[in-house]
């Protein structure tokens, strides 16, 4: 089918978690820019999220608050402090400026401070009036024709909250890797945003907020962690799925070697 000839598509964006560093940067600036220019082609808008570059206070904070969120006992000490130095964003977002394809939050970066980020580039977006937005991260391959099936598949009458399910005692969620949110889920979270808990990851905030109120529609991700595990991928393991993730468990990590090997054999 002609692109022309297809039905028309609301208003999307990708909201692309970017941040400083290795490999971050070198994501950014190399596979990237060829990566989206499929689905650029059907109209849909790229961005990439970043906050300010932290200062040491600001890094030493979200080391130590990543440190204590998985230590058994001092989890609890994490939750309350971040709770209470981060509220402040529960009433008012930081402002978020755009720069060609990056939209700059005036927030630190760093996982401590993503759930503020997030939200400001979601609100932002809902304020340029797009329909769709899609928040993924740099590791990230989206098979375009599966992606645009899925956006067909929205029912944007009622509100939309799709991709990988993630499964905790008590909580599903899904992934900040691969998420689906349209218009009238957004309207939700900025009617509950007081209600956002700071101390959480992003996705698993969400999930919090959205549970018993909108459900989840499951959408099939495959995982990659090595170049090895790339090269026996086959072609029917991608059937249905929307998006691949090419985060890298080696110790140096080589996503961008990953994704370059998907993108190479399987969508072009």
């Amino acid at each position: 089918m002609n692109r022309d000839d297809e039905k028309q598509l609301p208003r999307i964006a990708v909201l692309v978690s970017d941040s400083f560093g290795t490999p971050f940067e070198d994501l950014k600036t190399g596979i990237h820019r060829e990566l989206w220019q499929n689905l650029e082609s059907y109209g849909v808008s790229i961005y990439f999220s970043i906050g300010n570059k932290p200062n040491k206070i600001q890094v030493i904070l979200s080391e130590y608050s990543t440190i204590l969120r998985y230590t058994k006992w001092l989890w609890v000490l994490q939750r309350v402090v971040d709770r209470l130095t981060l509220c402040r964003y529960n009433y008012n977002l930081p402002t978020v400026k755009k720069e060609n394809l990056n939209l700059v939050t005036d927030i630190p970066e760093g996982t401590r401070y993503m759930g503020a980020k997030t939200l400001a580039g979601f609100k932002f977006l809902y304020d340029s009036g797009y329909d769709i937005i899609y928040r993924t991260t740099l590791s990230t391959v989206v098979i375009s024709q599966n992606f645009i099936s899925t956006i067909e598949n929205i029912n944007n009458e009622k509100p939309y909250y799709g991709g990988s399910v993630v499964s905790l005692p008590g909580l599903n969620f899904v992934s900040g890797a691969n998420l689906f949110l349209n218009r009238k889920a957004l309207e939700i979270i900025f009617s509950n945003i007081r209600k956002w808990k700071h101390s959480d990851l992003d996705d698993v905030a969400l999930g919090k907020m959205f549970k018993n109120i909108v459900s989840i529609t499951p959408l099939k991700s495959v995982n990659i962690s090595t170049l090895d595990e790339a090269k026996n991928l086959k072609r029917i393991d991608l059937d249905n799925a929307v998006h691949i993730r090419c985060k890298s468990s080696s110790k140096v990590r080589n996503d961008a070697e990953i994704m370059q090997y998907v993108r190479d054999h399987f969508l072009i």
